[in-house]
């Protein structure tokens, strides 16, 4: 972009034109939202939104403006994912905050929450909710702002994620309900939470073969940590860990949910029959993926 800004007068580099002019470098970088995360790292730097952005294309962006978006677009043709950047994302419709090295929540995670929300019946009494592998909070800060009644365990085993995710609980005012627990899966569960039980345990563990990790898109393949991804040689081995568990810690009629990668179904089908869980209902994301099993002890 600098070379070019030389060609052009300062008086030229209106919104339009440097939306245009970057969309077509991030079409060259190979990214497939090229005018869309163009507008997003512009909308953040100029402190706006992307409807005002539409509505002021004449505006000359100043010098120091231009500099800061020169940077954010250099860094988003290395594939450093857009809301890394940005340090912000939306779940569920929940604002969270988001910081380099800690994972991406994708959009087909929410069917998650879905899933729990749907089965979470009205009650007197509090649900009591596991989640694994909670990454920046965002299934489990969802889950609360949704479920007044819903007390949270969160486990994550990073501890720059677990922070991430006490802050994002704080952000959204669920941090009384909601409970960071730095740790492998279960292990750091007390006691008292293995005594009381869980009336839902979630999971959206790492599901992708080691051997494929570095077939995955620039943003993750180049940048994600890997330690979110790694699901092993099959991908599975976070479901033999996490189905084998969870049904102890599961109370008469509780439920587990995982989320799985795209033809895992029936593996994660067979592993949950293993364990002894005896009906699993399979959901399907927006795609047509089946992406969510449902598992439940109970015939």
């Amino acid at each position: 972009m600098a070379a070019e800004e030389q060609a052009v007068r300062d008086s030229e580099w209106t919104i339009l034109r440097l939306l245009q002019w970057t969309a077509q470098h991030f079409r060259k970088a190979g990214i497939e939202t090229a005018r869309l995360d163009a507008e997003i790292l512009l909308a953040h730097v100029l402190s706006t939104d992307r409807i005002h952005l539409y509505t002021g294309f004449d505006r000359v962006v100043g010098d120091e403006e231009r500099a800061r978006f020169r940077e954010l677009v250099k860094r988003r043709a290395q594939r450093v994912p857009c809301k890394w950047l940005t340090g912000k994302a939306e779940f569920y419709g929940i604002p969270l905050d988001i910081e380099e090295g800690v994972f991406v929540p994708r959009p087909e995670t929410e069917l998650l929450v879905q899933c729990c929300l749907e089965l979470a019946k009205p009650a007197e009494s509090e649900w009591r909710v596991l989640e694994l592998c909670a990454g920046s909070g965002a299934v489990a800060i969802a889950i609360a702002a949704k479920l007044p009644n819903a007390r949270i365990t969160a486990v994550e085993m990073d501890g720059r994620a677990a922070a991430l995710a006490e802050r994002n609980c704080r952000k959204n005012a669920v941090d009384a309900r909601v409970k960071i627990v730095l740790g492998d899966l279960f292990a750091p569960l007390t006691e008292a939470d293995r005594a009381d039980g869980f009336d839902f345990v979630l999971a959206n563990p790492p599901y992708v073969a080691s051997s494929m990790l570095d077939e995955l898109d620039p943003e993750v393949a180049l940048h994600e940590p890997r330690l979110a991804w790694d699901g092993g040689a099959d991908g599975l081995d976070y479901y033999e860990k996490i189905i084998g568990q969870a049904g102890g810690l599961l109370r008469k009629g509780g439920i587990l949910i995982v989320e799985m990668g795209e033809g895992q179904s029936g593996a994660v089908t067979r592993i949950a029959e293993k364990a002894g869980f005896a009906r699993a209902a399979i959901r399907r994301d927006a795609a047509k993926i089946e992406r969510v099993a449902i598992l439940g002890l109970e015939g």
